[in-house]
């Protein structure tokens, strides 16, 4: 028995329509197993590309641009914390060592979707059940090597974390690890040579960049432009905010930071006696934050809030703000 489905009135172009999208939809549809992995490598590549584009472009713009000290003034008024200038701010001496730094990784992150696009191009995945679950394996984690990678782009731009840039990178080496290890068998002796220098090159790219965002840069007495502003936004454990910022100097690594029980939220780097401003959520738990400082530190608090209820470590200094 048969069922009829009645359009309703006025609904009949509207459905024509959905019909003809699928219809669209269905012939853009890959025909095989080997495009359609292809499709998804070549789109992978494509996002590493434009980070590498990117970061280049950023990078002859910072170097042709002077900057003089104090030409910005940071603002403590009530509006302080809303910053709507989305234009890229330009890299300080050391921002923009690590982001030069950087694009030798990321071009051989480039480079082994080149190996793994030409690799499967010989490669018959149509029928073989083992070999198409050995190209999900790496597909799979060729995606994760792209996301890392425009993690790390985007963590690049300035005004740049250290921390987080560190991270990315060493993301990104483990990603490629694990890229050549999911390698089949067969593939890898039929690209040894060409896997063999990848590796090395990579192993050499990361070295690079761990000499260049090593603690000795932190402590090498570098310091930016007076008023510069570093900010970073953090995700609380309940899904609130907290908002810091870093003003003036950051020659030395002397950690200060906020740690709660669920997660560290975050480290910053100051010298002795820097002014740092820390502006907390109105619905953060002081009772469950620890404020760590080598260096004097203002605690800017909602009206809900009192200093004396931070918990300080030995030789933390913290008064609230005016």
């Amino acid at each position: 028995m048969s069922s009829t489905k009645v359009i309703p009135e006025g609904q009949a172009a509207k459905q024509v329509a959905k019909v003809w999208a699928a219809c669209d939809t269905a012939s853009t549809a890959c025909l095989d197993n080997k495009t359609a992995i292809g499709r998804q490598l070549l789109h992978s590549s494509r996002s590493v590309k434009d980070n590498i584009r990117e970061l280049q472009e950023v990078i002859v713009e910072s170097q042709a641009c002077s900057h003089s000290s104090g030409a910005q003034s940071v603002s403590d008024d009530a509006n302080s914390e809303v910053d709507l200038d989305f234009e890229a701010d330009a890299m300080s001496p050391f921002e923009l060592e690590l982001a030069e730094s950087s694009i030798p990784l990321l071009q051989v992150v480039l480079d082994v979707f080149k190996l793994l696009i030409r690799t499967l191009l010989t490669e018959d995945i149509v029928s073989e059940a083992s070999t198409l679950d050995d190209w999900e394996s790496l597909l799979f984690h060729a995606k994760g090597l792209s996301a890392v990678s425009n993690d790390l782009g985007a963590a690049l731009f300035a005004p740049q974390d250290a921390s987080e840039v560190t991270s990315a990178a060493g993301s990104l080496n483990t990603g490629c690890e694990l890229v050549f290890d999911e390698f089949p068998g067969h593939l890898k002796d039929g690209h040894a040579e060409a896997t063999e220098s990848l590796i090395a090159r990579l192993a050499d790219a990361h070295a690079e960049y761990k000499t260049q965002a090593g603690a000795d840069l932190f402590a090498s007495g570098r310091r930016w432009n007076i008023g510069h502003r570093l900010r970073r936004r953090l995700r609380h454990r309940d899904g609130q905010t907290l908002q810091m910022r870093l003003e003036g100097h950051r020659p030395q690594a002397m950690p200060l930071g906020i740690d709660t029980k669920a997660c560290k939220l975050g480290s910053f780097f100051c010298s002795p006696g820097l002014p740092v401003t820390i502006s907390l959520h109105k619905h953060t738990q002081l009772s469950e934050a620890v404020v760590k400082a080598t260096s004097v530190a203002t605690l800017k608090l909602p009206p809900t809030h009192d200093a004396s209820d931070v918990p300080l470590e030995a030789g933390a200094t913290v008064h609230e703000a005016q």
